[in-house]
């Protein structure tokens, strides 16, 4: 079987079994693998001295290994039937010049892995960027705060560091703006000007797509927030997909903003439907726990059809909230530049409990990646004490206890699959992570567990040391989170 043909089988067995859908659009009829595919695959089984004829080589394959040191509170892979609950963190770059050895791959960034292990994360995000000059511009390029070799490198090592901690790995291509604006208002203002920007990410995209391939990535998001065009140029998505399917085997999702999810012209070519999940619980401030969570259950109600139209799981690729008064109510401002900033850790917990106590309980939801942990837990250059990261903050213990409960999509069957998709479980063959016996195995509930000893309690403050309820100086930005 040729490379190409076979990465083309790869994706088609991974959709069925990922997914419990194949990669045909709506309303379709289900494809099935050729008879020359099957007489491929059989052969290539074959040839596997580690493999047998029961369908269960992988298992072999993985128990016969010697397993990578396993974090306290592990919990699966998506590798069994379809994509189970996934318990995530984004992890940002620290990959400027002012601070050298820390970024992406380094004994800084295996600190965070294991910190995030022993809260139960089974996944991880990692977010690359490429920088536009502005809006209206066209080109992409791939250097950002380091050259893209270092970089590309980098996301090789961390990833690598991941899959020793059991933890499977999403990448996250970003655009940076140069100057002002968000990404989701890119517009290069004609016909012309499209084109050459569109010719521009599919280069940005195909790049990052061969580097997630070779560094075993187990899932690509093919964008973030490309609002201004993701509800039209179809035939462009649709090329552009089809080039990064040929190019990489993994799963393929899209990271929309809130409130661009429903106009997205292509989540039938994907393995999930992904939202940076951003969503106001109130519309006022001062709101209760009970009008956070009527919110967070409204929205839960509104985005239940995406799932069920396209018959793909959604996945929040981003969620989470600012540490300060009335965070819910536009969580999409960056914390960067606020002026009089209450800081308020409560306001941060209940927040996020709201969300994942409205989502965690459907079918449909595939599981999230908190927005965000660093590549260095100790360095407060990022963001200050009222941003997003949770770390040794109220909202960290939130996360903790709703990563240890069971979820339903962790032992149920979504009722849209065929009733004989489950029962069709072949060895996956593609080159990730070693995948240990979860095929047929229950799913452990991890217990609770103590973070490594001083992390927590080192957690970086703010160098003003301000206290809850304190004030700080700085301009409300309504940037969506970079």
């Amino acid at each position: 079987m040729t490379g190409c043909a076979r990465r083309r089988f790869l994706s088609a067995l991974f959709a069925i079994v990922l997914c419990g859908t194949t990669m045909t659009t709506r309303g379709q009829e289900e494809e099935r693998p050729t008879s020359a595919e099957t007489e491929d695959q059989n052969a290539l089984e074959e040839t596997s001295e580690e493999e047998t004829n029961d369908g269960q080589a992988e298992v072999e394959t993985a128990t016969n290994e010697a397993p990578p040191p396993a974090p306290v509170d592990l919990l699966p892979g998506p590798h069994d039937a379809h994509l189970r609950g996934v318990r995530g963190a984004t992890i940002g770059p620290i990959e400027s010049s002012q601070h050298p050895g820390v970024g992406y791959g380094t004994e800084a960034s295996a600190r965070t892995l294991d910190y995030l292990s022993s809260l139960g994360v089974n996944w991880i995000s990692i977010t690359p960027f490429g920088r536009i000059w502005s809006l209206s511009s066209t080109e992409i390029v791939m250097d950002f705060e380091a050259p893209y070799e270092d970089n590309r490198r980098a996301i090789a090592a961390i990833t690598e560091q991941a899959h020793a901690r059991n933890m499977r790995v999403l990448l996250v291509p970003h655009l940076w703006v140069e100057t002002e604006g968000w990404r989701g208002e890119i517009d290069p203002g004609s016909e012309e000007g499209w084109a050459d920007y569109q010719e521009s990410y599919r280069a940005f995209l195909l790049g990052w797509a061969r580097d997630a391939e070779a560094a075993g990535v187990d899932m690509l998001s093919i964008g973030v927030e490309c609002k201004s065009w993701s509800g039209r140029f179809g035939p462009v998505w649709e090329s552009m997909i089809q080039d990064v399917r040929e190019t990489y085997s993994g799963a393929l999702t899209y990271s929309a903003n809130w409130d661009e999810a429903e106009n997205v012209l292509f989540w039938d070519l994907l393995d999930a439907i992904g939202v940076n999940a951003f969503y106001p619980l109130a519309d006022h401030n001062g709101a209760s726990d009970a009008e956070y969570q009527a919110g967070a259950q409204r929205i839960a109600e509104q985005v239940a059809d995406l799932p069920r139209i396209h018959q793909k799981p959604l996945l929040f690729v981003e969620v989470g909230y600012t540490t300060r008064q009335d965070a819910a109510v536009e969580p999409w401002l960056w914390p960067d530049n606020m002026q009089n900033v209450v800081l308020d850790e409560h306001e941060q917990a209940r927040a996020l409990s709201a969300s994942l106590d409205a989502f965690i309980p459907q079918e449909w939801f595939a599981g999230f990646f908190l927005w965000r942990y660093y590549a260095d837990l100790y360095d407060i250059s990022q963001e200050a004490r009222w941003g997003f990261s949770t770390q040794g903050k109220l909202a960290e213990e939130a996360l903790r206890a709703r990563i240890r409960d069971p979820w339903p999509r962790d032992l149920e069957r979504p009722s849209w699959l065929p009733p004989d998709v489950l029962s069709v479980n072949p060895p996956l063959r593609w080159n990730r992570a070693p995948v240990h016996a979860f095929f047929e195995e229950p799913i452990p509930v991890p217990s609770a567990t103590i973070p490594p000893e001083g992390l927590a309690s080192e957690s970086p403050g703010n160098e003003n040391g301000e206290e809850e309820g304190a004030l700080a100086d700085s301009t409300e930005s309504e940037a969506a989170p970079e």
